[in-house]
């Protein structure tokens, strides 16, 4: 019997030692390590990849939806599948600013994204090149974005 309590012991053990050690590789995510730089201008045409929630992820790595932010402030978005933007058009402003809409002193300014008034923080890694809009904050999404 106590031969039996003690395989069924290193046997939770190492089932809960390997599940805490996967360490998922998605390509289109930056890695663990890799540093935010800056990004002075997001215009241009970026392909969507991946959508995380409070809920998991959704991989859109092999879908083509295309978020194409205008120089006049336009964001045109084609090939939507929920949990994205739906397809259209959608006025945009790209701003060092606070998140919060009531900032304390102590309260940072950030890069963000207002595409109609909804309030995105944005991150850019560039070693991977992906463009990262999150919403988490208000329990919504993160987007990641690889540049087209």
């Amino acid at each position: 019997m106590k031969n039996l309590f003690i395989f069924f012991l290193l046997l939770i053990v190492t089932a809960c030692s390997r599940s805490e050690n996967i360490v998922e590789d998605t390509p289109d995510k930056p890695t663990p390590t890799e540093t935010p730089g800056t990004i002075d201008n997001i215009s241009g045409e970026w392909r969507l990849v991946k959508v995380e929630t409070f809920n998991g992820h959704i991989d859109f790595s092999n879908e083509n939806i295309i978020y194409n932010f205008q120089q006049n402030d336009v964001l045109k978005v084609n090939g939507a599948i929920n949990p994205s933007l739906q397809n259209g058009e959608y006025n945009y402003e790209y701003k060092i600013d606070y998140l919060n809409a009531s900032p304390t002193s102590t309260d940072p300014k950030i890069p963000i994204v207002k595409i109609s008034n909804l309030i995105y923080a944005v991150v850019y890694y560039p070693t991977s090149g992906t463009l990262v809009l999150d919403r988490s904050y208000v329990d919504s999404g993160t987007y990641f974005l690889k540049r087209k």
